[in-house]
């Protein structure tokens, strides 16, 4: 990392503290892996240019080992039917022992790949494993703490915001600041939003409005604040992203 100084960050507070400054080279890599992040997922918007798009298209750079791996430590998905659907399969004839022999040989090579069919036909009867668990998030964390679902609520509240900023002149109360772009016109609405003060989340908007001015420089401010210089960024961006479906 280059031995450079930054100005502090505006969440360098008593709410905040010990929020390394950034290097020109270091913020670079940050924003790097947040739009790749980003390019994860596939384009859905504005739904009314919508027509068809492949929901896997952000991921057609890896095989699909990789696509599942990365798709299970982000959103805990499968990309796969459960194993059972493949023993039934197997049991009644629609995959044959031609089909899992030609499957071996077309695997890449792994320690636990079973070592021919049999043992392939063993594996697919095996216990079934659970649905993958994500990486915890920040709000994942607070709620095992404290008892409340702040997961479920962060979810809440950026859906219903998102609804009306990116309403098409269908909701009943529009949004303010929509002359805004997102974040700021964020941090406007949070400003005057008690709902999580109600909840038990005190001084949230005294902390929003604390928050630098844009989005790029807030991102960056959170990786230090968070202490994740060293984590694997594109990732834990897309876990926030897959977090919140739609």
């Amino acid at each position: 990392m280059d031995t450079c100084m930054t100005a502090p960050s505006p969440l360098d507070t008593k709410e905040a503290p010990n929020v390394a400054p950034r290097c020109p080279s270091d913020t670079a890599r940050i924003l790097a892996a947040a739009h790749a992040a980003g390019r994860r997922i596939a384009p859905l918007w504005p739904l009314d240019n919508f027509v068809a798009v492949n929901p896997f298209l952000g991921l057609a750079d890896l095989d699909f080992t990789q696509a599942a791996h990365l798709m299970a430590r982000t959103a805990g998905a499968r990309m796969a039917m459960p194993r059972l659907f493949y023993a039934e399969a197997i049991a009644s004839g629609r995959i044959s022992d031609s089909n899992l022999a030609k499957a071996l040989a077309e695997a890449p090579s792994r320690h636990d790949l079973p070592a021919d069919v049999a043992a392939l036909k063993i594996a697919a009867r095996a216990d079934l494993a659970p649905l993958p668990v994500p990486l915890p998030t920040v709000s994942d964390v607070a709620g095992a703490v404290t008892g409340i679902d702040w997961s479920g609520f962060v979810r809440g509240r950026v859906s219903a915001w998102a609804a009306a900023y990116f309403d098409d002149g269908q909701a009943g109360w529009p949004a303010a600041w929509r002359d805004r772009g997102p974040y700021a016109a964020w941090r406007a609405e949070m400003a005057v939003d008690r709902t999580a003060e109600i909840l038990g989340l005190p001084n949230v908007r005294r902390l929003a409005a604390a928050l630098p001015e844009t989005p790029e420089q807030a991102i960056v401010a959170s990786v230090a604040r968070l202490g994740l210089d060293q984590a694997p960024l594109d990732v834990w961006f897309q876990r926030l992203l897959m977090s919140v479906g739609g």
